[in-house]
């Protein structure tokens, strides 16, 4: 298959649905073969997507991460693209959280990255070619009652990009990272389906007056992943519709005519 990625090797976390996924099936349609991986096995979400691989594999057993990574190498060739996309959410008080979950949090979120991109540096240094990754958030930037966790491991995220960028830009490696707004996953979808989260709400914050779609995301992470980006390293793009730019006190149904539709 030829395109913009055509001889490249990706390596996507989190690959059996939502933005996982849809960026495995991006990464393939613009050429290069893919290694999806998720804790919940890959093999289905592989099926039907040319040039495409799954294993399974969970972030926070190390060991297993390079494993997988040398299975992958041996399968398809070296990666020179990482997409650490697997991350969890866990919502609690603050003040009564239980310490396992900001455990678990950081162990997917922050450590499981780490090792994810400590797995495939050395090939892509050796080389001096790479595009890593990483997946920040809205809230990278803001505050979410009863988040503490996710924030502060997706905020983290901003740091370990700008740091790891620094330091391997002038050895070929590029490193970057996204901050999806609200998107219309399984996980958010099921959310507002029982009634956790109000649409029409969520969408009264967001100029573009819509939820993104994994597949936006998946559009954003590759171009970073292309030779179009090739001066762009140590970035996070915001993937929001607006949401974070947005600072009027009132909905965006509510601005003055002729200033919303």
């Amino acid at each position: 298959m030829t395109g913009r990625l055509s001889g490249e090797v990706a390596l996507v976390t989190g690959a059996a649905q939502g933005i996982g996924l849809a960026t495995a099936r991006r990464l393939a349609a613009d050429g290069a073969a893919v290694a999806l991986t998720d804790m919940a096995g890959a093999d289905a979400a592989a099926q039907g997507i040319d040039g495409a691989r799954g294993w399974t594999l969970d972030v926070t057993d190390r060991d297993a991460v390079h494993a997988v990574t040398a299975a992958v190498t041996d399968a398809l060739g070296p990666p020179t693209i990482l997409v650490a996309n697997a991350g969890i959410q866990r919502i609690a008080p603050s003040e009564s959280m239980d310490c396992a979950l900001w455990d678990q949090s950081l162990a997917v979120n922050l450590t499981g990255v780490w090792d994810c991109i400590q797995a495939v540096a050395t090939p892509m240094l050796k080389a001096r070619h790479g595009s890593i990754v990483t997946i920040a958030s809205m809230n990278s930037y803001r505050g979410m009652p009863g988040r503490a966790p996710y924030c502060a491991t997706k905020t983290a995220m901003l740091g370990l990009t700008r740091a790891l960028a620094s330091e391997w830009a002038s050895r070929g490696v590029r490193v970057n990272a996204v901050a999806p707004g609200y998107v219309r996953t399984p996980m958010v979808q099921k959310a507002i389906d029982e009634g956790l989260l109000d649409e029409p709400q969520l969408i009264d914050r967001i100029p573009a007056r819509d939820l993104a779609d994994p597949s936006d995301i998946a559009a954003a992470i590759a171009f970073l992943c292309s030779p179009d980006a090739r001066m762009i390293t140590g970035q996070c793009l915001p993937v929001d519709g607006g949401m974070l730019a947005y600072g009027a006190p009132r909905p965006t149904s509510d601005l003055p005519a002729g200033f919303a539709s």
